[in-house]
Formats: structure tokens, sequence, C-alpha cells
């Protein structure tokens, strides 16, 4: 099982570039965001818009880019998930897993590796995401690196699983790619990712956006686990029906093909 989490961990670290793709361009941003609200500039904004970018007074700032950091590294940990998932399909394409799945190891070890390997890059890169913000811009994502880790380790399980049912349900790379990107960019925008408001705030709850954006929220804001004990239970569910689904869904013998 470790040996295979292992191989897949140096696969995914072969595109070095995207991942660092997916590191710097989050820290890019909030960057950006964070200077802009260091300036006090005030924007009028249109309320009746979807989408709408506001600096605010740096009194108010600091929250609106705590904000926007959640959302960023919500979004990217779910990126970096899909893009993992994606290329298990075109290990599928290649016949890899019909070869793995021949060999005599356990089918449930044998996926067990897939998921721990790819579970470890994206934690990676989300604490990467993490530390940079610290580190560059000041934004920190609480006071306990424990209750982050928490947090962040509950995020990628629940991104990877999903992740896990989308590799199973295509056998076609290009396609799951492009479906993967809508359903971010979708759930980003449900859950008030681009607008920052709660024009979405029934359609949000459906989101696991939502759930892990408001846990780091309420770490930022000094809480502890047993503040955000709904949304870990929350992300705890989530993850185990997706996974249940996923297993479901690689038990079929025509799976690998």
């Amino acid at each position: 099982m470790w040996s295979i989490a292992y191989k897949n961990i140096k696969d995914m670290f072969r595109d070095i570039f995207l991942l660092g793709f997916l590191i710097i361009i989050p820290l890019f941003l909030i960057g950006i965001i964070s200077n802009m609200s260091k300036g006090g500039q005030v924007l009028q904004s249109n309320s009746n818009s979807l989408v709408e970018l506001v600096i605010l007074s740096p009194s108010k700032g600091n929250v609106f880019v705590e904000s926007f950091a959640t959302t960023t590294l919500v979004q990217f940990t779910l990126m970096g998930s899909m893009i993992a998932g994606s290329m298990l399909v075109g290990e599928r394409e290649k016949n890899t897993l019909l070869r793995m799945f021949a060999a005599p190891i356990k089918k449930s070890h044998m996926l067990s590796g897939i998921l721990i390997g790819h579970s470890i890059v994206v934690l990676l890169l989300s604490g990467s995401i993490i530390i940079g913000s610290k580190l560059f811009f000041g934004v920190s994502f609480g006071n306990s690196p424990f209750n982050v880790f928490i947090v962040t380790l509950l995020g990628v399980y629940v991104a990877t699983s999903l992740a896990f049912i989308l590799s199973g349900i295509f056998k076609n790379s290009k396609v799951a790619g492009i479906v993967s990107s809508f359903i971010v960019i979708f759930m980003t925008f449900a859950s008030g990712g681009f607008s920052q408001g709660d024009k979405f705030e029934t359609i949000s709850k459906f989101t696991i956006n939502k759930w892990i954006s408001e846990a780091y929220l309420k770490l930022m804001e000094g809480g502890n686990l047993l503040s955000i004990k709904t949304n870990l239970i929350v992300l705890g569910i989530m993850g185990t029906v997706f996974m249940v689904i996923a297993t479901t869904i690689y038990r079929k013998e025509n799976i690998y093909e």
C-alpha cells in the first residue's frame, strides 16, 4: 500500500511546473488583494451584480483579505484534487491500473495507496499556500497550527474523495478535466466565493467550499475545534459518503479497462 502511495507521489511531482502553478497563482492572487486592501480604497459596487469586487478601508480590509484567502485556498485545494483525479484517469487510459491490479496485491490496499498518495500531495499543496500566505502577506488561518491542520486534512479528504468518484466515472482524462474544472468553478461560485456575500446562502450549504471556508474563518476569528464542530462533522460525513461511492465504483470489474 505504501509503495503504491510513494509511486503516486513521485508521479505527481514529475510535473513540478504544474504543482508550482497551483501554489504560485493563489499566492499571487492573495498578494494582489492584500496590497489593494492596504491602500484603503473604497469602490462602488453594484449590489445586483453576481460577481463583485469591493476593496474596503484598512480596518475592514483585513476581513476581506482573510475571506478571499480562504476562498482561494479551498478553490485550489479542490483543483489540486481534481487534477490528481484526472491523472488517475490517464493511468487507466494507459492500462497502468489494469496491470497494477493484476499484481498479487489486495484491491483495497491498491486503492488505499492511490488515495493516500494523492491526498499527501494535495495536503502539501494546501499547506504551502497556508504557510506562504502567512510568511509573505501576514494572512493567518488560525492561532493553532493543529486546528488548521485538522480542517485542512478534512478538506483534502473530502476533495480527494470527490475526485476519486469522478476518476471512476470518466474514461477520458480530457473530459474528466473539463468536468472537474466546471465543478470547482460552480462550487466556488455557489458558495459565494466570487461575490463574498450571502446571495447564495441556501445553495452554498450543499457545497464543499462553504463548510471548509467557514471553518477557516472561525479559526481566524480565534475559534477552536469546538466552535467548528458542525463544519468538521459535515465534512467528515461528506468525505465518507464520497469514499463509499468511489469504492463502489472501483469495485466494478471493468472499471480498469
